[in-house]
């Protein structure tokens, strides 16, 4: 039984190890590959300032879909609107301290031209998280707080 525990713990270990990031390295290889293809929004709450609840807004991202180029690139469509934008989107990250453990915590920072107008839209999402068929992420404005989670096509 000791010699299972041993295993255990040292099989643990290692796949830790060689899944996770350094903090110095920057944000995880893995990421910045998995967030490429194209993507539509699964479901996307609200939460209003001052309020306990979360309100289900996805149908407001119905048709939405965005590809993630590896140039960096991005393309945001609007089925239902007809719209799309262009743009770049980037990746970073900062490793944060809770007592005596911490957490590599990434981002997404967009920035996008709308081709019919050309207004420029910006973007952040924050405590991002890609695997190979998900997104989730979150997104604090003066009005509230967004949650995402999208799904790759």
């Amino acid at each position: 039984m000791k010699n299972f525990t041993i295993t255990t713990l040292l099989i643990s270990f290692l796949m830790i190890t060689l899944i996770s990031c350094e903090k110095d390295e920057g944000i995880c290889p893995s990421t910045e590959k998995q967030i490429q293809g194209q993507w539509e929004f699964e479901k996307v709450t609200f939460q209003k300032n001052l309020t306990l609840s979360f309100d289900n807004i996805t149908d407001d991202y119905k048709g939405i879909s965005i590809e993630f180029l590896d140039d960096n690139s991005f393309t945001q469509t609007n089925s239902i609107l007809g719209q799309n934008s262009k743009g770049n989107w980037n990746i970073s990250g900062d490793y944060m301290h809770y007592g005596e453990s911490g957490q590599y915590i990434e981002k997404l920072e967009c920035s996008s031209i709308e081709t019919s107008n050309g207004e420029l839209n910006d973007f952040e999402w924050n405590n991002l998280n890609v695997t190979k068929k998900k997104i989730t992420c979150s997104n604090q404005t003066d009005g509230g707080y967004y949650r995402y989670t999208l799904v790759k096509l």
